[in-house]
């Protein structure tokens, strides 16, 4: 079961990709944070399941489905999302600031006289305060193409430890307002963004494509239900030494960065996103340390029951689909990541995100779809009665698993 905490990271996550347009990697690729050990050699594997957990039933299980319905509004967002991906950017250099402008500015920091600052060809968001409150307020109104000075103070909290609290002069060149032209919904439209010669096929194209999204969604939704469903049904005894400690230490790091990205203190985050008091916090994630772990448990431990070995190039096979998923190549990953896949997938141990993928697939393929409404009658259902999960039927899914003997050579074997 997901904590609170997890969830509104998710959310932060999902208000990110839509705000900024941008796909974030690591939603991906994602990587269990254990570091050190080698693709195949994770310190979860090889370890005596039984020691630390008690498994429970993960097969016969079901989960809540319904039926998969894309709306007018559904398609309409998605035929604006097309025309806004294909907006054309405008520079407007006439006219006058206002609030929520997005300006181009060249701008130049100093302190009694000197250069502390110099930043060409930025843009601002004109309200959200990113050279302070003063700046702002000197914006609006300003005319394109003309200078302004303002007198302010870093403020305290600025990542600049250097110049927190100082009397600050920035003289700030508006260049330009950026502004987008969206593009007029029509059949020219279809022509030159697809192969279609009529807005009828273009929007069923469309909506099969959205159809397909909302099922492998659902899927995704189901194994996580199932996922916690095992979890219920399983107990944890114990834990390895040092693992739960680990995965704290990832929690921490990760709630840390979405802190920054917010330009906020850890204890501002905290008490704007997730409502806790630093004790509330803390107890929260060593209960999400401990879920981590106990999770990953579950999932070895059904592999080696099941028998499943893992070929290298069946791991190969899972990191060329993150990457084609991601939009990468082997070689664009490399320029920004400053690492091949292979290095990545060992830093962050993905091997054991491989592991619970394959875990999550054999509760999917063995599991049944059940209305909504017959779950919700059940007196101890594990799944809320709010949640909807597709049902594409489990055969759907093709488990990538080669029971058959491999001739590739094993990277894992959890029986040994």
């Amino acid at each position: 079961m997901k904590s609170k905490a997890s969830i509104v990271i998710a959310l932060i996550c999902a208000l990110i990709v839509f705000a900024t347009g941008a796909v974030i990697l690591m939603n991906v690729l994602g990587g269990s944070g254990s570091k050190g050990g080698n693709p195949g050699n994770s310190k979860y594997a090889g370890l005596n399941y039984s020691d630390y957990i008690t498994l429970g039933e993960y097969k016969d299980l079901t989960y809540e489905s319904s039926a998969v319905d894309i709306s007018d509004e559904d398609l309409q967002d998605a035929i604006d999302d097309q025309l806004s991906e294909h907006a054309e950017a405008l520079e407007i250099t006439e006219g006058e600031v206002a609030e929520d402008d997005l300006i181009n500015v060249d701008y130049v920091g100093t302190i009694d006289g000197k250069e502390v600052q110099k930043v060409p060809d930025i843009s601002i968001l004109v309200g959200a305060a990113e050279l302070g409150e003063d700046v702002d307020k000197a914006l609006i109104g300003a005319s394109i193409g003309t200078e302004i000075v303002v007198e302010t103070v870093v403020p305290e909290d600025s990542e600049d430890e250097d110049l927190a609290g100082k009397d600050i002069t920035y003289t700030v060149k508006i260049n330009h307002k950026e502004d987008e032209k969206i593009p007029e919904y029509n059949l020219d439209f279809v022509k030159s963004v697809s192969e279609f010669t009529s807005l009828e096929d273009y929007e069923a194209d469309l909506k099969a494509q959205l159809t397909e999204d909302r099922l492998a969604e659902n899927v995704e939704e189901a194994k996580e239900s199932l996922m916690s469903t095992v979890m219920d049904n399983s107990e944890a005894k114990s834990y390895p030494e040092g693992f739960v400690d680990e995965e704290l230490t990832r929690i921490k790091e990760e709630y840390q960065s979405y802190a920054d990205m917010y330009g906020m203190t850890m204890d501002e985050f905290r008490e704007t996103f997730l409502g806790y008091t630093e004790e509330e916090m803390n107890t929260e994630f060593e209960e999400e340390a401990k879920s981590a772990v106990f999770e990953k448990l579950i999932a070895y431990a059904i592999l080696e029951k099941e028998g499943i070995k893992i070929s290298k190039s069946d791991f190969k096979d899972y990191l060329s689909g993150l990457l084609e998923e991601s939009g990468y190549t082997e070689e664009t990953f490399k320029e920004d990541y400053e690492m091949s896949i292979e290095e990545y997938a060992e830093q962050y141990d993905m091997y054991t995100e491989f592991v619970l993928d394959q875990a999550k697939d054999i509760m999917y393929k063995n599991a049944t779809a059940v209305p909504a409404s017959e779950t919700a009658s059940d007196d101890d259902e594990e799944l809320d009665e709010d949640d909807e999960v597709e049902d594409l039927g489990a055969d759907e899914l093709e488990l990538d698993i080669d029971d058959s003997e491999d001739p590739d050579e094993e990277i894992a074997d959890p029986e040994e």
